[in-house]
C-alpha cells in the first residue's frame, strides 16, 4: 500500500469515527477542574512504560540476544584484525576484512530490524493489556461528575478509546510520557509565573 492510499485510509477512519460519534450524539465531557492529580497519574503511567519497557527488553533479549551478541563479538574481532591488517603490508587482506566485516555489520543492522519490527507491536499490545485491566490516562482528564451522565454507548466508546490510547501511549515507552510530563510543567510553570 503506498503513502498515498494509506494517507486516504487513514482520513477514511477518522471521518468515520467522527461520524459515528455524531450520529450515536456522545456528549462533550467536562474537563476535570483540579489538574493537581496529573502529576500522580503520569508518575503512575511513567513508571508503568519503564516496567513494560524492561519486560520488553527481557523477552527481546531471549529471542534475538544471542544472535545479536554473536554478531558484535564477530565484528569486534573483525575490527581488531582490520586495524592490524591495515598497519601491516598486505593490502589484500585488509581490504578482504573491510569486506567481511560490512557483510557482518549488515546482518547486525538486519537482526536489529527484525528487533525492531516485534518490539512495537508488542509494546503496543502488552500496553493495551495493561490499560484493560485499569491503567487508564483519558478518564482521568474529565471531570467525575460528567463522567456519570453519559449513556451505556458513549461509556463504551470512551473506555475502548482509553484503553487503546493508554497503551499506545505506554507501549511508545516513557521517552514519550516524559514529553507530556514536560510539556505539562512548562504550562503549569507558565500559569504560576502569569499569576505571580
Amino acid at each position: 500500500m503506498n503513502s498515498a492510499t494509506k494517507r486516504l485510509v487513514a482520513l477514511g477512519i477518522i471521518a468515520l469515527v467522527s461520524w459515528l460519534a455524531v450520529r450515536l450524539d456522545f456528549l462533550p465531557l467536562d474537563p476535570r477542574p483540579d489538574l493537581t492529580h496529573l502529576g500522580a497519574l503520569f508518575g503512575t503511567l511513567l513508571l508503568a512504560s519503564a516496567i513494560l519497557e524492561r519486560a520488553l527488553d527481557v523477552v527481546l533479549s531471549l529471542a534475538f540476544g544471542a544472535k545479536a551478541d554473536e554478531l558484535d563479538a564477530q565484528i569486534a574481532t573483525l575490527q581488531a584484525e582490520l586495524d592490524k591488517a591495515d598497519c601491516g603490508p598486505d593490502k589484500v587482506q585488509a581490504a578482504k576484512l573491510r569486506d567481511e566485516l560490512e557483510l557482518v555489520r549488515a546482518d547486525r543492522q538486519r537482526n536489529k530490524r527484525e528487533t525492531m519490527t516485534w518490539a512495537l507491536p508488542m509494546a503496543v499490545a502488552i500496553g493495551v493489556l495493561m490499560s484493560a485491566v485499569g491503567l487508564r490516562a483519558l478518564s482521568a482528564l474529565a471531570d467525575p461528575a460528567s463522567l456519570q451522565g453519559i449513556n451505556g454507548m458513549h461509556r463504551q466508546a470512551l473506555t475502548v478509546t482509553d484503553i487503546v490510547v493508554t497503551g499506545m501511549l505506554l507501549g511508545g515507552g516513557s521517552e514519550g510520557i516524559h514529553r507530556i510530563v514536560a510539556l505539562f510543567r512548562t504550562w503549569t510553570d507558565a500559569k504560576r509565573n502569569a499569576v505571580s
